[in-house]
């Protein structure tokens, strides 16, 4: 909304508005409890930003018993290659600052689904300025 000297600024998805109230930044973390659910880094399908930046996607599933199926979606594509040093997509078993490492994944072939035994999984992505080509990023489907 614009008027004469009064303006409000907006951020597009996966961004939100700094404290200086004009510009944006990367904010793409979330928590999900739902039993499927999705999410992308910032711009997906285009590319994804070339700048530093990390979210942290924390799925936390009320069922005692539960496994969390990750799926990765098309386009996916993220910067680097084996050992994903600088850009990378990493799933952790379990959630908060009790986590272990399942997977870790950069290029752009499309990593097979992962299950993680447990009613927590973490899905961490790492964007860099060391990206070097244009990428999608990823886009994740979960199920439990």
């Amino acid at each position: 909304m614009n008027t004469e000297g009064f303006y409000i600024c907006s951020c597009r998805d996966g961004y939100a508005l700094n404290e200086d109230g004009l510009t944006c930044s990367v904010s793409c973390s979330g928590t999900f409890t739902d039993l499927l659910g999705s999410f992308q880094t910032p711009d997906w399908p285009g590319s994804y930003p070339i700048e530093d930046f990390t979210c942290v996607w924390e799925i936390t599933i009320d069922i005692s018993e539960a496994s969390i199926m990750i799926l990765f979606q098309e386009p996916y594509g993220v910067f680097g290659s084996e050992p994903c040093e600088t850009d990378y997509v990493e799933v952790f078993y379990g959630v908060g600052s009790n986590t272990t490492s399942v997977a870790k994944h950069c290029g752009v072939s499309v990593p097979d689904r992962i299950v993680v035994d447990g009613n927590g999984a973490t899905v961490v992505f790492r964007g860099s300025t060391h990206s070097q080509m244009n990428r999608p990023g990823v886009s994740v489907v979960y199920r439990a």
